[in-house]
């Protein structure tokens, strides 16, 4: 039987789950190409991407000097809330019910932090007038309005619209919106996405210490998560336990998801770092991936016998990844002395624990006589599981053996 002859070369490339893999993260800066150490905005655009209140227009350009929009600042203000939950209706036909910012913009008006252009029409791509934006903060926090004293300094106080005279005062004696060095605070001029920025800076400090939400941490996690900030996402899970929102398993398995993310883009010590804490959690799959870690020295110093014995530490956990690993260990004589018994019998607990490189193992081993005494029936049975599991790693090489294995 060619097909199965094969077999002893390709079975010792049946490979354990290896590390889910990652660089080595360098201290965070602002992936903006066009906000630098020198621009007076540095602090700013750098406070709301840390706080994500604000996105960049790309990944690499923040567009300082673009205008900001009546949904850029809904959204802004919507994260800074913690992501709040809202019953409202979407009542605007130009807020797309897919629009990334749909729930910022009905959160807003329903909470009274924003109103529409018309009863119909939010203008979410509209730039934004600074005198609204004080309109937003007052209203953001309930803030009691004084008068329009603070105005009267300025030249151009008398353009300052009735609803937000006094939205503005408070805003400037609050230091949130500055006035110009020709004596004017610009009430009807459009506010850059630097300046809203810099606005934000000031103004975040005067909304208190907000409890935590879970969909709050977890919109922000997947934020931080899209835009690889591994450990970022890691500390909103960590927030959520900390808040009662999961408990201790569950926190494993997202530093898991998240360990994995990071393999993803590459980032081997934060990965690293994730599995360990997650493996700590008594996370199975953590401990059978920093095993892979181990074999193969990404993140960590290459360690056979530490893999090894991580593996054997995962099967007992019960992960079926986790046993045929072992048996891939002592296929190849990783961490022990090669012993084809030994790693048959790992395979065929896998296959029996439901690992479909376990069956596939397992079926090729019998069909070979390979570390136990050749038995077709036993391999065309754990073969045919191989192919039923809907697993197509070894599809080809299972359907080849099974050909072979009808006409003996």
């Amino acid at each position: 039987m060619n097909a199965v002859k094969k077999l002893s070369t390709l079975l010792l490339a049946l490979t354990a789950a290896l590390c889910l893999t990652a660089a080595a993260s360098a201290a965070e800066k602002l992936p903006y190409a066009d906000v630098t150490e020198k621009n007076w905005l540095y602090d700013a655009v750098s406070f709301v991407t840390e706080e994500d209140l604000m996105d960049g227009l790309t990944e690499t350009a923040f567009g300082p000097s673009r205008n900001l929009t009546r949904q850029m600042l809904a959204e802004a203000l919507y994260r800074l809330a913690g992501f709040p939950e809202t019953a409202a209706e979407n009542p605007f036909t130009d807020v797309a019910d897919n629009a990334a910012y749909k729930d910022a913009v009905v959160w807003a008006y329903g909470a009274g932090v924003v109103n529409g252009l018309t009863e119909t029409t939010f203008g979410p791509d509209a730039s934004i007038e600074r005198q609204d934006i004080a309109a937003m903060l007052a209203r953001f926090l309930d803030a009691a309005l004084s008068g329009e004293e603070g105005l009267d300094a300025f030249k151009d106080a008398a353009a300052v619209r009735g609803y937000a005279k006094g939205a503005l005062s408070w805003a400037v004696a609050n230091g949130l919106i500055q006035g110009n060095p020709d004596g004017t605070v610009n009430p009807r001029g459009n506010a850059t996405r630097a300046q809203a920025a810099a606005i934000l800076q000031r103004f975040a400090p005067m909304t208190g210490d907000r409890e935590p939400t879970q969909t709050g941490l977890q919109r922000s996690a997947e934020r931080a998560i899209a835009k690889q900030q591994y450990q970022t996402a890691a500390d909103c899970f960590r927030k959520m336990e900390e808040a009662g929102f999961i408990g201790g398993s569950e926190l494993g398995q997202r530093l898991f998801d998240t360990a994995y993310a990071a393999s993803q883009t590459e980032a081997y010590t934060v990965c690293v770092e994730l599995l360990e804490e997650a493996a700590d959690l008594e996370n199975a799959a953590a401990v059978n991936e920093l095993g892979g870690c181990y074999l193969t020295g990404r993140g960590v110093k290459k360690d056979e016998e530490k893999a090894l014995e991580l593996y054997k530490k995962a099967a007992e956990m019960e992960s079926p990844s986790a046993l045929y690993n072992v048996g891939v260990c002592y296929a190849y004589g990783y961490g022990a002395e090669a012993d084809e018994a030994a790693a048959f019998q790992w395979f065929q607990k896998a296959a029996e624990a439901g690992s479909p490189s376990g069956m596939f193992a397992a079926g090729s081993w019998y069909a070979e006589g390979k570390g136990v005494k050749a038995d077709e029936e036993q391999a065309r049975a754990w073969l045919e599981k191989y192919a039923a599991s809907g697993n197509s790693i070894w599809s080809e090489q299972a359907q080849a053996i099974l050909e072979e294995l009808e006409a003996a």
